[in-house]
């Protein structure tokens, strides 16, 4: 028998996940700022012409660093997030998440084709983010996966 705090958690995986993505923005945001204009170190070989280390992230532009970042950080959390949430099942909900959030970008995509919309990302670069999104998404399905193994 579930009792009334199971349901209103069940209840809140979904905006509670989705409230966890947003929220990352905000430091993923500063991080980024951080490291664009901090975080030189000034000990590469091979630097950029302001000077910035070109192995370094503090070289790459600060669109392009917070866009990676987003990838990375958002997705992950919205999965781990709502499977935190949930009062059992952490795996299972995590995979549902991820479905859901597979579903959303496949119907995002669909419009913009039907809309003969361009892409106007590099291919190296949707590549990158579509690789950061997959890291970030297998991490909280095994942080998930360890929620269920502790219970």
């Amino acid at each position: 028998m579930m009792t009334m705090k199971q349901i209103l958690r069940w209840l809140a995986v979904l905006p509670g996940a989705i409230l966890a993505g947003f929220i990352i923005l905000f430091p993923v945001h500063w991080v980024a700022m951080f490291i664009h204009y901090f975080g030189n170190s000034g000990d590469g070989f091979i630097t950029t012409n302001d000077g910035r280390s070109l192995l370094s992230l503090s070289a790459m532009p600060l669109e392009s660093l917070e866009r990676f970042m987003d990838a990375l950080f958002v997705p992950g959390t919205i999965v781990a997030a709502g499977s935190r949430i949930a009062p059992r099942f952490h795996f299972v909900t995590a995979v549902v998440i991820t479905l859901l959030l597979a579903g959303l970008l496949a119907f995002l995509f669909a419009q913009l084709s039907s809309n003969d919309s361009e892409i106007v990302d590099s291919p190296f670069r949707i590549v990158v983010t579509i690789i950061l999104w997959l890291v970030g998404v297998i991490v909280a399905l095994s942080f998930a996966r360890e929620l269920d193994t502790e219970t």
